[in-house]
């Protein structure tokens, strides 16, 4: 399955607000990793700075489609 995070506001401020697009096989169980800093970097810096995410989207299949 793949899935796209929207962040509530930019990471960086001189850059437009980063999604993240990641895959999985169980959903729960990565967001939650993305939440405690033990998934993509991407989301450990948003943590630092206080800027949420949430889920946007999510696909069936594999992130090459």
């Amino acid at each position: 399955m793949v899935y796209l995070l929207h962040f509530n506001q930019r990471i960086n401020p001189s850059r437009l607000t980063q999604p993240y697009l990641g895959d999985t096989n169980d959903l729960d169980e990565r967001i939650c990793n993305h939440r405690r800093d033990r998934g993509a970097r991407l989301c450990a810096v948003a943590k630092e700075r206080g800027i949420t995410f949430k889920v946007a989207e999510v696909w069936s299949g594999e992130r090459s489609l």
